[in-house]
């Protein structure tokens, strides 16, 4: 955003209705200029009809030799319905050029699929939600065997780094608030209340599919509540590990009214739901990444009203400060290599419809731009209740040399990677 974008947007970013409004007429108004669809030093491969989701999870196996993806087939441009099935495999091969279809399933959205991932430092287990018996719950599939391995009684959206146990929340109770990010297949506990005592954070055992609800959504709201949660509607979203598997970060959510007003917190705890702590994000946080198992960047508000990227300490409210205000002033989907030195982020497009993925290097402060790519008008979100836009989402494999991302830029849905090893190279 230039200056006067981000004026604008200051003003008007308590008013997400204004906001998407005044952002809909500017974009029409540019799109009468012609735009390239993809602007990159580097080489992209794009896979059209396929693609993974969201920036949180790494779809690359252990050994970087399988690349996870979900394929549509030829579903046309719309919100899935329940009958819709999604293919689930991985590519491999040179360049992965080589798709496996493993299975199907059910229950997925456009933006983070079927919580698709694989089952700790696996070459070969998967887990993904599935609709089985009138119940969404999560699976655990071997790709070389293509032979369900364990199926868990609830749907799970990240698992532990040693794939022993997962975090899941009602999926079902997200679509309700956050059109976009859930089910609509089946129910759950408490899916009519505002802020039930019996749904919330389960932690699931990936031996035995067992799970246990942790944290309930009345608790949290009880917690340090504040005048925005009156009358308000609550759930849970967004949940990671840390990457020594001891806590998990999540998103308390809350709307009034309509999907539009929306209020969020991040927390982190134990994964037996002990050792609650709410970070310092002014009542906005929208994208996170642990760095360690200590700090967590998230594009949030910090105590002194202003948007950006905020590194935060775990359980220390006066640890925190901004990254990247040199090279960044919108929201983006983060997510670091080479133990914190670099983090691969993208940005929401702009008045020409187009979206950067870029690297930042933390240490030089500096910003690369990877691509420029064009979001074709066709698949700007008309509105909260059909959102079928393509972020990208960018994510590493395993070693830091290869980004990896969902983009529309050949105006299909394709899953894209950019081999970055060199640009790395001539940066150390």
């Amino acid at each position: 955003m230039n200056f006067v974008e981000r004026f604008i947007y200051d003003v008007v970013k308590s008013n997400p209705n204004l906001k998407n409004q005044i952002k809909r007429m500017y974009q029409s108004a540019y799109d009468l200029i012609p735009s390239q669809s993809c602007v990159s030093e580097f080489e992209i491969t794009a896979r059209d009809g396929a693609f993974f989701g969201f920036h949180d999870k790494i779809p690359f196996s252990a050994d970087d030799t399988k690349l996870l993806a979900m394929q549509y087939g030829e579903m046309p441009l719309r919100m899935p319905l329940d009958s819709d099935q999604l293919g689930i495999g991985y590519y491999d091969g040179v360049n992965f050029d080589e798709y496996h279809e493993v299975t199907k399933t059910n229950p997925w959205n456009w933006h983070q699929g079927c919580q698709l991932q694989w089952c700790g430092l696996s070459n070969n287990r998967i887990i993904f939600n599935d609709f089985i018996d009138g119940r969404n719950v999560s699976r655990v599939v071997n790709i070389n065997s293509k032979e369900t391995e364990l199926v868990a009684e609830q749907s799970i959206a990240t698992v532990s780094p040693d794939g022993s146990v997962a975090i899941g929340y009602s999926f079902e109770r997200v679509n309700t608030c956050m059109p976009g990010y859930g089910y609509s297949h089946g129910t759950c506990a408490g899916i009519a209340d505002d802020a039930p005592s019996d749904d919330g954070l389960y932690c699931v055992d990936l031996t035995n599919g067992l799970s246990k609800l942790i944290l309930t959504l009345a608790e949290v709201v009880a917690l340090s509540p504040v005048s925005t949660m009156q009358g308000a509607r609550h759930y849970f979203s967004h949940a990671i590990i840390s990457p020594d598997g001891k806590r998990v970060m999540f998103l308390h959510r809350w709307i009034y009214e309509d999907v539009t007003k929306r209020w969020s917190r991040m927390l982190t705890c134990n994964l037996d739901g002990t050792g609650l702590y709410i970070f310092p994000t002014s009542g906005m946080v929208s994208h996170m990444a642990w760095r360690d198992a200590d700090h967590i960047l998230a594009y949030s508000r910090d105590i002194n009203e202003r948007d950006g990227y905020v590194l935060f300490k775990d359980q220390e409210p006066e640890q925190w400060s901004r990254v990247g205000d040199n090279a960044y002033n919108s929201d983006g989907h983060p997510s670091f290599a080479h133990h914190g030195h670099w983090i691969v982020t993208d940005t929401y497009p702009d008045r020409s419809r187009r979206s950067y993925v870029t690297l930042y290097d933390t240490v030089r402060k500096q910003r690369h731009n990877l691509a420029y790519l064009k979001h074709w008008k066709q698949f700007a979100t008309p509105s909260p209740e059909r959102h079928w836009a393509c972020d990208l989402h960018p994510r590493w494999n395993r070693a830091g040399t290869m980004v990896c991302f969902d983009s529309v830029y050949t105006e299909k849905r394709a899953l894209c990677t950019i081999d970055v090893s060199e640009l790395l190279q001539l940066s150390e």
